[in-house]
């Protein structure tokens, strides 16, 4: 779709690249050794990033484009 086309775009740099393989990586290690905090952490990290980063390519001021998403605590 639309979204996707754009950001295929504008993901060619290999700063992305890094950077999101890195943030993913996080996701995958604090989920595979069960530590929920911490994937929730990497998770939180990524989404905002990702936010942030749609904001400003959709030609947004980062800070006031979109409220942060509460923070949900983890189950039991």
């Amino acid at each position: 779709g639309i979204f996707y086309e754009h950001r295929r775009r504008t993901a060619e740099h290999g700063r992305d690249h890094k950077e999101a393989a890195d943030l993913h990586r996080s996701i995958y290690n604090a989920l595979r050794s069960r530590d929920p905090e911490r994937a929730r952490r990497a998770m939180d990290e990524h989404l905002s990033l990702a936010r942030d980063r749609q904001a400003s390519e959709a030609g947004f001021n980062v800070d006031e484009a979109l409220p942060s998403p509460p923070v949900v605590a983890a189950a039991g």
